[in-house]
């Protein structure tokens, strides 16, 4: 209910007097890093997720999340070797694909590398619009315009409500 509120301060107290209370709950451990993450305390984000990996380090959530928070603070090399450890583990799972697809175009010069782990995400979790999203932006950026009006009319058709946020990035790629 705090998250809901925007009290991401209270959330991760509450969070961190249940930890101390009952150490063994991962559950709470993924939640208050990824609240952390909301925060933008990425050095916190990290400890938690790195407890994580502790406990079992082939947690494939943790390692896109601690490659996330790394991400997030332009460490894309150290990014990259926790999504590609994700990889290994689970070369079929959309979150890794999807994690790989951030990083590579936030990497302007990797966006054939973006748009092919978004693809991949894309097939195996057709009915998720933020992946549709994603794809479109991936692909409009390699100039395959065509092909990302398909993507993002299927974002549309998954979640009408991104209707408004679509028709803006057509205009983005008609003004081109």
């Amino acid at each position: 209910a705090l998250t809901i509120k925007g009290e991401l301060q209270q959330a991760c107290q509450a969070l961190e007097k249940s930890l101390e209370l009952s150490p063994s709950q991962l559950d709470c451990l993924d939640f208050l890093g990824n609240l952390e993450l909301l925060r933008g305390d990425f050095q916190a984000a990290q400890g938690h997720f790195s407890k994580l990996l502790a406990d079992d380090p082939n947690n494939i959530e943790a390692l896109c999340s601690i490659a996330e928070a790394e991400h997030r603070q332009y460490n894309y090399q150290e990014a990259e070797e926790y999504l590609q450890q994700a990889y290994k583990l689970a070369p079929e799972n959309p979150l890794v694909h999807y994690s790989l697809a951030l990083l590579y175009r936030d990497q302007s010069k990797k966006l054939d590398k973006a748009a092919k782990h978004m693809r991949k995400a894309v097939d195996l979790q057709q009915n998720n619009p933020e992946y549709q999203l994603l794809y479109g932006d991936i692909l409009a950026q390699t100039d395959k315009e065509s092909k990302a009006k398909e993507a993002w009319e299927k974002a549309i058709e998954l979640d009408p409500s991104l209707a408004d946020d679509v028709r803006s990035r057509l205009k983005k790629i008609d003004k081109t």
